[in-house]
Protein backbone atom coordinates (compact mmCIF):
# COMPACT_ATOMS: atom_id res chain seq x y z
CA UNK A 1 0.00 0.00 0.00
CA UNK A 2 1.23 3.85 -0.98
CA UNK A 3 0.60 6.54 1.05
CA UNK A 4 0.74 10.06 -0.25
CA UNK A 5 2.53 12.77 2.59
CA UNK A 6 1.84 16.06 1.66
CA UNK A 7 3.07 18.67 4.80
CA UNK A 8 6.24 20.74 5.21
CA UNK A 9 9.05 21.94 3.12
CA UNK A 10 12.53 19.86 2.91
CA UNK A 11 16.11 20.91 2.67
CA UNK A 12 18.30 18.75 -0.11
CA UNK A 13 22.10 18.54 0.74
CA UNK A 14 24.72 16.31 -0.23
CA UNK A 15 23.44 13.82 2.16
CA UNK A 16 20.34 13.78 0.55
CA UNK A 17 17.07 15.11 1.84
CA UNK A 18 16.68 16.62 5.89
CA UNK A 19 13.88 18.49 7.74
CA UNK A 20 12.83 19.49 11.00
CA UNK A 21 13.10 16.06 13.20
CA UNK A 22 9.11 16.10 14.33
CA UNK A 23 8.23 15.96 10.48
CA UNK A 24 11.34 13.31 9.96
CA UNK A 25 10.27 10.86 12.25
CA UNK A 26 6.75 11.66 11.63
CA UNK A 27 7.71 10.33 7.78
CA UNK A 28 9.65 7.92 8.95
CA UNK A 29 6.80 6.03 11.48
CA UNK A 30 4.57 6.40 8.28
CA UNK A 31 7.01 4.26 6.46
CA UNK A 32 7.23 1.05 9.16
CA UNK A 33 3.57 0.94 7.72
CA UNK A 34 2.85 1.18 4.49
CA UNK A 35 5.23 -0.58 1.40
CA UNK A 36 5.94 3.07 0.26
CA UNK A 37 5.52 6.74 1.46
CA UNK A 38 5.53 9.71 -1.41
CA UNK A 39 6.95 12.82 0.21
CA UNK A 40 5.44 15.85 -2.07
CA UNK A 41 7.45 18.59 -0.32
CA UNK A 42 8.70 22.40 -1.57
CA UNK A 43 13.00 21.86 -1.91
CA UNK A 44 15.61 24.13 -1.06
CA UNK A 45 18.77 24.03 -1.54
CA UNK A 46 20.09 26.91 0.26
CA UNK A 47 20.99 27.32 3.81
CA UNK A 48 17.44 27.03 5.97
CA UNK A 49 16.26 26.02 9.56
CA UNK A 50 14.34 23.36 8.86
CA UNK A 51 17.17 21.01 8.16
CA UNK A 52 19.39 18.65 10.71
CA UNK A 53 17.73 15.75 10.63
CA UNK A 54 18.30 13.30 7.59
CA UNK A 55 15.00 11.30 5.94
CA UNK A 56 16.99 7.51 5.89
CA UNK A 57 13.73 5.04 5.00
CA UNK A 58 14.09 3.20 1.85
CA UNK A 59 11.03 2.98 1.03
CA UNK A 60 10.27 7.05 0.97
CA UNK A 61 10.27 8.56 -2.41
CA UNK A 62 10.51 12.52 -2.51
CA UNK A 63 7.91 14.44 -5.16
CA UNK A 64 9.81 17.43 -5.38
CA UNK A 65 8.09 20.99 -5.62
CA UNK A 66 9.49 24.58 -6.54
CA UNK A 67 10.61 26.07 -3.04
CA UNK A 68 7.87 27.87 -1.58
CA UNK A 69 6.55 29.18 1.96
CA UNK A 70 3.45 30.76 1.91
CA UNK A 71 0.48 30.71 -0.13
CA UNK A 72 1.52 33.63 -1.90
CA UNK A 73 4.77 32.03 -3.08
CA UNK A 74 3.15 28.82 -4.15
CA UNK A 75 0.80 30.98 -6.32
CA UNK A 76 3.61 31.61 -8.78
CA UNK A 77 3.90 28.00 -9.40
CA UNK A 78 0.35 26.57 -9.22
CA UNK A 79 1.09 25.14 -12.65
CA UNK A 80 4.06 22.98 -11.38
CA UNK A 81 2.53 21.64 -8.49
CA UNK A 82 -0.47 20.36 -10.19
CA UNK A 83 1.97 18.56 -12.59
CA UNK A 84 4.09 16.80 -10.03
CA UNK A 85 0.54 16.12 -7.83
CA UNK A 86 -1.07 14.76 -11.45
CA UNK A 87 1.94 12.70 -11.90
CA UNK A 88 2.51 10.94 -9.07
CA UNK A 89 -1.53 10.32 -7.97
CA UNK A 90 -1.91 7.07 -9.70
CA UNK A 91 0.97 5.68 -8.13
CA UNK A 92 -1.14 5.98 -4.52
CA UNK A 93 -3.63 4.59 -2.72
CA UNK A 94 -4.35 6.92 0.17
CA UNK A 95 -2.97 10.66 0.70
CA UNK A 96 -2.50 12.22 4.48
CA UNK A 97 -2.13 15.94 3.84
CA UNK A 98 -2.14 19.08 6.42
CA UNK A 99 -4.68 21.56 6.15
CA UNK A 100 -2.00 24.44 5.52
CA UNK A 101 -0.10 22.90 2.53
CA UNK A 102 -0.73 25.51 -0.37
CA UNK A 103 -3.27 23.54 -3.14
CA UNK A 104 -3.42 20.70 -1.02
CA UNK A 105 -7.11 20.33 -1.62
CA UNK A 106 -5.60 19.44 -5.71
CA UNK A 107 -4.61 16.36 -4.31
CA UNK A 108 -8.20 16.01 -3.27
CA UNK A 109 -9.67 16.63 -6.18
CA UNK A 110 -7.33 14.18 -8.56
CA UNK A 111 -7.27 11.49 -5.80
CA UNK A 112 -11.20 11.58 -5.98
CA UNK A 113 -11.54 11.31 -9.52
CA UNK A 114 -9.25 8.11 -9.16
CA UNK A 115 -10.54 6.58 -6.28
CA UNK A 116 -7.55 7.38 -3.76
CA UNK A 117 -8.45 8.02 -0.45
CA UNK A 118 -8.04 11.53 1.50
CA UNK A 119 -7.54 12.29 5.23
CA UNK A 120 -6.65 16.08 6.29
CA UNK A 121 -4.34 16.37 9.35
CA UNK A 122 -5.11 19.68 11.31
CA UNK A 123 -1.41 20.13 13.75
CA UNK A 124 -2.85 24.29 14.40
CA UNK A 125 -5.30 26.45 13.90
CA UNK A 126 -4.50 28.90 11.36
CA UNK A 127 -7.33 31.72 12.31
CA UNK A 128 -5.83 31.88 15.79
CA UNK A 129 -2.61 32.60 14.55
CA UNK A 130 -4.44 35.14 12.01
CA UNK A 131 -5.93 37.00 14.90
CA UNK A 132 -2.02 36.86 17.22
CA UNK A 133 0.18 37.38 14.09
CA UNK A 134 1.34 40.44 14.39
CA UNK A 135 2.83 40.43 10.52
CA UNK A 136 -1.51 40.28 10.25
CA UNK A 137 -2.74 43.36 11.16
CA UNK A 138 -3.84 46.44 8.79
CA UNK A 139 -4.10 45.93 5.34
CA UNK A 140 -1.93 42.56 4.78
CA UNK A 141 -3.92 41.19 7.41
CA UNK A 142 -7.13 41.52 5.84
CA UNK A 143 -5.56 40.33 2.64
CA UNK A 144 -4.71 36.93 4.17
CA UNK A 145 -8.01 36.28 6.07
CA UNK A 146 -9.68 36.76 2.96
CA UNK A 147 -7.49 34.29 1.47
CA UNK A 148 -7.63 31.53 4.38
CA UNK A 149 -11.52 32.09 4.38
CA UNK A 150 -11.52 31.11 0.88
CA UNK A 151 -9.20 28.31 1.42
CA UNK A 152 -10.80 26.86 4.58
CA UNK A 153 -14.38 27.28 2.39
CA UNK A 154 -12.64 24.59 0.56
CA UNK A 155 -11.29 22.75 3.12
CA UNK A 156 -14.49 22.10 5.04
CA UNK A 157 -16.27 21.09 1.76
CA UNK A 158 -13.41 18.38 1.67
CA UNK A 159 -13.83 17.73 5.50
CA UNK A 160 -17.36 17.03 5.23
CA UNK A 161 -16.81 14.02 2.32
CA UNK A 162 -13.58 12.59 3.44
CA UNK A 163 -12.01 12.46 7.34
CA UNK A 164 -9.76 14.80 9.05
CA UNK A 165 -7.69 14.42 12.46
CA UNK A 166 -6.95 17.66 14.29
CA UNK A 167 -4.27 17.87 17.35
CA UNK A 168 -5.91 18.85 20.61
CA UNK A 169 -9.23 18.83 22.59
CA UNK A 170 -9.70 22.92 21.98
CA UNK A 171 -9.27 22.84 18.45
CA UNK A 172 -11.77 19.86 18.42
CA UNK A 173 -14.12 21.68 19.88
CA UNK A 174 -14.47 24.16 18.30
CA UNK A 175 -14.28 22.72 14.37
CA UNK A 176 -16.28 19.77 15.33
CA UNK A 177 -19.47 20.81 14.07
CA UNK A 178 -17.71 21.19 10.62
CA UNK A 179 -18.32 17.60 10.59
CA UNK A 180 -18.86 14.14 12.61
CA UNK A 181 -15.89 12.69 10.72
CA UNK A 182 -13.13 14.13 12.45
CA UNK A 183 -11.09 12.72 15.36
CA UNK A 184 -8.65 14.54 18.02
CA UNK A 185 -5.04 13.36 18.48
CA UNK A 186 -2.15 14.97 20.96
CA UNK A 187 0.45 15.08 18.52
CA UNK A 188 3.59 13.48 19.96
CA UNK A 189 7.43 12.33 18.07
CA UNK A 190 8.73 10.16 21.41
CA UNK A 191 10.76 7.33 20.99
CA UNK A 192 12.49 5.30 23.55
CA UNK A 193 15.41 7.37 23.74
CA UNK A 194 13.48 10.67 24.66
CA UNK A 195 12.51 9.16 28.03
CA UNK A 196 14.93 9.66 30.96
CA UNK A 197 12.89 9.01 34.50
CA UNK A 198 14.64 10.64 37.23
CA UNK A 199 14.89 10.22 40.82
CA UNK A 200 16.72 13.24 41.96
CA UNK A 201 14.15 16.62 41.05
CA UNK A 202 16.65 18.75 43.37
CA UNK A 203 17.25 21.75 41.57
CA UNK A 204 20.36 23.39 40.12
CA UNK A 205 22.01 26.72 41.46
CA UNK A 206 21.13 28.91 39.58
CA UNK A 207 17.66 27.43 38.90
CA UNK A 208 17.52 26.12 34.98
CA UNK A 209 14.31 27.68 33.37
CA UNK A 210 14.15 25.98 29.63
CA UNK A 211 11.96 27.11 26.84
CA UNK A 212 12.22 24.79 23.50
CA UNK A 213 10.53 25.82 20.10
CA UNK A 214 10.04 29.04 17.80
CA UNK A 215 11.10 32.69 18.54
CA UNK A 216 8.09 33.89 17.53
CA UNK A 217 5.14 36.20 18.58
CA UNK A 218 2.83 33.80 19.57
CA UNK A 219 4.60 31.63 21.75
CA UNK A 220 4.49 34.71 24.28
CA UNK A 221 8.46 34.83 25.46
CA UNK A 222 8.19 38.60 26.23
CA UNK A 223 6.45 37.43 29.22
CA UNK A 224 8.37 34.42 29.58
CA UNK A 225 11.80 37.20 29.98
CA UNK A 226 9.35 39.90 32.20
CA UNK A 227 8.61 36.80 34.30
CA UNK A 228 12.50 36.37 34.88
CA UNK A 229 13.19 39.67 35.54
CA UNK A 230 10.21 39.43 38.46
CA UNK A 231 12.45 36.29 39.77
CA UNK A 232 15.74 38.11 39.77
CA UNK A 233 14.25 41.38 41.32
CA UNK A 234 12.94 39.43 44.12
CA UNK A 235 16.53 37.47 44.68
CA UNK A 236 15.70 34.32 43.07
CA UNK A 237 18.82 32.63 41.79
CA UNK A 238 17.69 31.49 38.24
CA UNK A 239 18.20 31.43 34.70
CA UNK A 240 16.98 30.74 31.44
CA UNK A 241 17.78 28.85 28.27
CA UNK A 242 16.14 29.80 24.93
CA UNK A 243 16.53 26.60 22.72
CA UNK A 244 15.40 27.85 19.00
CA UNK A 245 15.24 30.07 16.15
CA UNK A 246 13.26 32.48 15.04
CA UNK A 247 12.18 36.08 13.87
CA UNK A 248 11.62 37.17 17.06
CA UNK A 249 15.04 36.47 18.75
CA UNK A 250 16.45 40.27 17.60
CA UNK A 251 13.75 41.97 19.83
CA UNK A 252 14.00 39.15 23.02
CA UNK A 253 18.13 40.31 22.72
CA UNK A 254 16.98 43.67 22.72
CA UNK A 255 14.56 43.28 25.98
CA UNK A 256 17.46 41.39 27.76
CA UNK A 257 19.65 44.22 27.33
CA UNK A 258 17.73 46.53 28.30
CA UNK A 259 16.55 44.41 31.60
CA UNK A 260 20.04 43.70 32.17
CA UNK A 261 19.26 39.88 32.09
CA UNK A 262 22.32 39.43 29.91
CA UNK A 263 24.10 37.22 32.34
CA UNK A 264 20.61 34.86 33.02
CA UNK A 265 19.06 34.43 29.40
CA UNK A 266 21.42 32.11 26.95
CA UNK A 267 20.29 32.12 23.82
CA UNK A 268 21.25 28.50 22.53
CA UNK A 269 20.00 28.78 18.81
CA UNK A 270 18.39 25.79 17.02
CA UNK A 271 19.41 22.51 17.86
CA UNK A 272 18.35 19.28 16.32
CA UNK A 273 15.57 16.79 17.69
CA UNK A 274 18.03 13.64 19.18
CA UNK A 275 20.55 13.38 22.16
CA UNK A 276 21.76 16.84 21.51
CA UNK A 277 18.66 18.56 22.67
CA UNK A 278 18.00 15.66 25.10
CA UNK A 279 20.92 16.75 27.24
CA UNK A 280 18.99 20.19 27.12
CA UNK A 281 15.88 19.19 28.74
CA UNK A 282 18.29 16.26 30.99
CA UNK A 283 20.21 19.79 32.40
CA UNK A 284 17.21 21.89 32.93
CA UNK A 285 15.12 22.32 36.41
CA UNK A 286 11.78 23.52 34.94
CA UNK A 287 10.04 23.73 31.37
CA UNK A 288 8.16 27.36 30.84
CA UNK A 289 5.98 27.34 27.65
CA UNK A 290 4.25 30.40 27.91
CA UNK A 291 2.32 29.97 24.52
CA UNK A 292 -0.53 31.95 23.07
CA UNK A 293 -1.97 29.68 20.47
CA UNK A 294 -1.04 26.14 19.82
CA UNK A 295 -2.30 22.97 18.34
CA UNK A 296 -0.49 20.27 19.87
CA UNK A 297 2.88 21.08 21.34
CA UNK A 298 5.01 18.49 21.41
CA UNK A 299 7.59 20.41 23.49
CA UNK A 300 5.67 20.46 26.68
CA UNK A 301 5.24 16.17 26.11
CA UNK A 302 8.89 16.33 25.65
CA UNK A 303 9.36 18.06 29.04
CA UNK A 304 7.03 15.38 30.39
CA UNK A 305 9.48 12.57 28.96
CA UNK A 306 12.27 13.80 30.73
CA UNK A 307 10.54 14.28 34.22
CA UNK A 308 10.77 17.95 33.97
CA UNK A 309 7.58 19.96 35.98
CA UNK A 310 6.10 21.92 33.71
CA UNK A 311 4.35 25.39 33.65
CA UNK A 312 2.52 26.29 30.61
CA UNK A 313 -0.24 28.42 29.30
CA UNK A 314 -3.45 26.14 28.59
CA UNK A 315 -3.30 25.95 25.35
CA UNK A 316 -4.07 23.16 22.42
CA UNK A 317 -3.74 20.08 23.99
CA UNK A 318 -1.67 20.84 27.27
CA UNK A 319 -4.84 20.81 29.42
CA UNK A 320 -5.31 17.13 28.17
CA UNK A 321 -1.53 16.28 28.94
CA UNK A 322 -1.24 18.39 32.40
CA UNK A 323 -3.38 18.46 35.29
CA UNK A 324 -2.96 21.97 37.04
CA UNK A 325 -1.12 20.93 40.51
CA UNK A 326 -1.13 17.38 39.86
CA UNK A 327 1.14 16.81 36.49
CA UNK A 328 2.18 20.44 36.07
CA UNK A 329 1.18 24.50 36.67
CA UNK A 330 -0.83 26.26 34.66
CA UNK A 331 -1.00 29.68 33.82
CA UNK A 332 -3.14 32.27 32.52
CA UNK A 333 -1.62 33.77 28.85
CA UNK A 334 0.13 37.05 29.02
CA UNK A 335 0.92 37.07 32.29
CA UNK A 336 4.89 37.34 33.52
CA UNK A 337 3.53 37.54 37.45
CA UNK A 338 1.60 34.28 37.14
CA UNK A 339 4.67 32.96 35.52
CA UNK A 340 7.08 34.06 37.68
CA UNK A 341 4.66 33.06 40.93
CA UNK A 342 4.84 29.41 39.40
CA UNK A 343 8.12 29.08 38.89
CA UNK A 344 8.86 30.57 42.97
CA UNK A 345 6.35 27.99 43.74
CA UNK A 346 8.16 25.04 42.48
CA UNK A 347 11.52 26.27 43.54
CA UNK A 348 9.97 26.15 47.02
CA UNK A 349 7.60 23.50 47.06
CA UNK A 350 9.91 20.15 47.27
CA UNK A 351 6.97 17.96 47.23
CA UNK A 352 5.23 19.12 44.25
CA UNK A 353 8.03 19.49 42.06
CA UNK A 354 8.94 16.06 42.93
CA UNK A 355 4.78 15.09 42.23
CA UNK A 356 3.97 16.80 39.01
CA UNK A 357 7.63 15.24 37.32
CA UNK A 358 6.47 11.74 38.03
CA UNK A 359 3.27 12.39 37.17
CA UNK A 360 4.01 14.01 34.09
CA UNK A 361 6.61 10.98 32.92
CA UNK A 362 3.85 8.38 33.32
CA UNK A 363 1.56 10.94 31.26
CA UNK A 364 3.86 11.20 28.21
CA UNK A 365 4.46 7.79 28.55
CA UNK A 366 1.50 6.92 27.33
CA UNK A 367 1.85 8.96 24.36
CA UNK A 368 4.62 7.63 22.30
CA UNK A 369 4.83 8.45 18.20
CA UNK A 370 3.04 5.24 18.01
CA UNK A 371 0.49 5.79 19.74
CA UNK A 372 -0.08 9.37 17.74
CA UNK A 373 0.31 7.60 14.13
CA UNK A 374 -1.72 4.94 14.84
CA UNK A 375 -5.25 5.80 14.92
CA UNK A 376 -4.06 7.78 11.40
CA UNK A 377 -2.27 3.99 10.10
CA UNK A 378 -5.48 2.45 10.54
CA UNK A 379 -7.70 5.38 9.04
CA UNK A 380 -5.69 5.50 6.09
CA UNK A 381 -5.99 1.69 5.43
CA UNK A 382 -9.42 1.86 6.16
CA UNK A 383 -9.52 4.70 3.29
CA UNK A 384 -7.47 2.84 0.96
CA UNK A 385 -9.33 0.18 1.14
CA UNK A 386 -11.73 0.50 -2.39
CA UNK A 387 -8.89 0.89 -4.28
CA UNK A 388 -6.42 -1.56 -3.09
CA UNK A 389 -9.30 -4.30 -4.08
CA UNK A 390 -9.26 -2.72 -6.88
CA UNK A 391 -5.46 -2.29 -7.96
Amino acid sequence: MRLGLYHGPLYRGDAGYESYGPYVRYIAEFARNFDEVVVFAPVTTRPTDYRGCRIEADNVRIAELPDFSTHVQASRHVWSIYRTFHREIDSLDVINCRNTAPYGYLLYYLGRRRGVGFFYCFTSDPWEILEVGPKYQGLYGRFAKLAYGVDFWIQKRIMRRTYSFIMGRQPYERYKHITDRMEPLVSSTLTRSDFAQRTDHTPHKPVRLLYVGYLKHMKGLPYLVDALKVLCDGGDDVELHLVGAGPEEESLRDQVRRLKLGDNVHFNGYVPMGPELNAHYDGADIFVFPSFSEGSPRVVLEALAHSLPVVSTPVGSVSELITDRQSGLIVPLRDAEAIAAAVKEYILDDELRARCARAGFAIAKEHSIECYIQPMVDKAKQLARPRSALS
